[in-house]
């Protein structure tokens, strides 16, 4: 009873924390677009490259005594690429406050080959400024509101900055109203929040991301991500697509680096969650093993062991998606079919490493066989814990108490379960052994295989974690069912 209690809190838990799909918005322009940061983003339309937009913080400013930021914008389309006699060539400076509202403008246009400018800035409650045409000033004043946005049409940096000034969640519908500075008037903005999906942005490029839903002031879909990047647009009246190619970081002097240091705390944290996850597991198989020192050792042996995948499974399996997964793709080939090469390397070498490491153990200690599943789970622990703490280096610090920690905890149950049912297999003859391994590896070549279905939209992270979460259970009740049945 205590046993079905406890995985029923561990389900509830990955249920809880998969409800979660939103995030916050920036508190300070800066917060979400540091100083020097240059972002460029691709514009594709039948299959041909029209252009880029480049958008760099140039750094601060002060708009009639308003304090605000630049950000230096360079959009360059050439059409004629698809029979259309257009080019344009605009250079812009975006002025925006650090709680990210409209500032300004200061255009220049060259729209095949004619010139033209616009230049608006904040004033109280009014733009006011000019534009030209035909070489001819004209002054401009309209009334809008100071915590007001404007986008521009092509300009995505000021969507991207839109979105990040907004809190995001699924489900939800932003409404506000912008001002369209080279049209000169105010429009309404409707977005829908429809959904939040790992996709394939292009390419072998995958990421996971929000979809956005524009009804107005255009329809078009905007893939969002968490860490908040404008990573892909699709308008389908036009037939465009643009994809963010890069995003340059500014380089970090050391100074800087002594007023923003790295949030320890968190990652310490999250290295907590997951030791607790690693005891929780252990507590189904170990008995009265926390007495043996030999349990400790195994579990030390189990951390050690990951220490060498970093130097072996690691760069074959990214030497696998380089020469052989990669290729392929860009050729044109099954995304479920490749996919298997780098998920089968996973599996096959910890699967093996952990059984062979755990014969080594038992062979030296001469424990009776009763132990040696206290001593297999005491090893996979130590093998998931520390993989789990690797993998943090990998994952942005607003995801650590996200589904990234629903993964790791109940890839930790996993590696824990899947030891201690190796040290049973170890206890009885080499049928068991090789029918347990089998089982194994391939279990766990599907753990590394649920990311290819979830970029292909057939699972959702949410639903993906579920999944994971799931098999990790199932095995952990079936191992149980086998213990109790021979009483191990």
């Amino acid at each position: 009873m205590k046993t079905l209690l406890s995985i029923i809190f561990i389900f509830g838990i990955v249920i809880n924390v998969n409800a979660q799909r939103q995030i916050t918005h920036s508190t300070s322009f800066v917060e979400y677009r540091p100083i020097g940061e240059t972002r460029l983003w691709t514009f594709i339309m039948k299959d041909s490259t029209l252009g880029h937009l480049i958008s760099t913080v140039k750094g601060k400013t002060k708009i009639n005594g308003v304090d605000g930021y630049i950000m230096k914008e360079q959009l360059t389309l050439d059409f004629n690429k698809i029979r259309t006699p257009l080019k344009m060539n605009i250079e812009n400076e975006h002025y925006v406050t650090s709680a990210r509202f409209y500032l300004g403008d200061y255009m220049k246009l060259n729209i095949n080959n004619q010139h033209e400018e616009l230049n608006l800035k904040r004033s109280g409650d009014d733009l006011k400024g000019y534009s030209t045409r035909g070489g001819n000033k004209i002054k401009q004043s309209h009334q809008f509101k100071k915590d007001g946005f404007a986008l521009q049409e092509n300009f995505f940096d000021q969507y991207e900055l839109f979105l990040a000034m907004h809190d995001i969640k699924v489900g939800d519908v932003i409404e506000d109203s912008i001002f369209m500075p080279q049209a000169m008037i105010k429009e309404k903005v409707r977005a829908e929040i429809k959904d939040f999906i790992n996709l394939r942005v292009y390419n072998n490029v995958f990421d996971s991301a929000f979809v956005i839903h524009y009804t107005e002031p255009q329809e078009q879909y905007q893939y969002f991500t968490p860490d908040k990047r404008l990573i892909k647009v699709v308008i389908p009246s036009q037939g465009l697509k643009v994809y963010l190619d890069a995003v340059q970081k500014p380089k970090v002097t050391k100074q800087a680096a002594t007023k923003h240091p790295k949030p320890l705390s968190k990652i310490l944290s999250a290295y907590f969650i997951y030791f607790v996850f690693g005891l929780l597991s252990v507590l189904f198989f170990v008995q009265h093993g926390y007495r043996w020192r030999l349990s400790y050792i195994s579990f030390l042996a189990g951390g050690l062991l990951f220490g060498v995948m970093i130097f072996t499974q690691i760069p074959l399996q990214m030497s696998i998606i380089k020469n052989i997964f990669t290729p392929h793709i860009k050729e044109g080939g099954s995304l479920y079919v490749w996919g298997i090469g780098p998920a089968l390397s996973v599996g096959v070498i910890q699967e093996i490493c952990k059984v062979v490491l755990i014969y080594i153990i038992i062979r030296v200690s001469n424990f009776k066989k009763e132990r040696f599943v206290v001593i297999g789970a005491m090893l996979g622990a130590g093998f998931g814990l520390v993989e789990a703490c690797y993998l943090i280096k990998g994952i942005d610090v607003s995801q650590l108490f996200g589904l990234n920690l629903i993964e790791r905890a109940f890839t930790i149950l996993f590696h824990t379960t899947s030891g201690a049912l190796m040290g049973y297999a170890l206890g009885k003859n080499i049928r068991k052994i090789i029918m347990f391994l089998v089982i194994l590896i391939i279990i766990n070549t599907l753990f590394h295989y649920l990311p290819v279905l979830a970029f292909s939209k057939l699972l959702s992270p949410a639903l993906l974690n579920i999944v994971l979460a799931f098999i990790s259970l199932i095995l952990l009740f079936g191992a149980m069912l086998v213990f109790k049945k021979e009483q191990v």
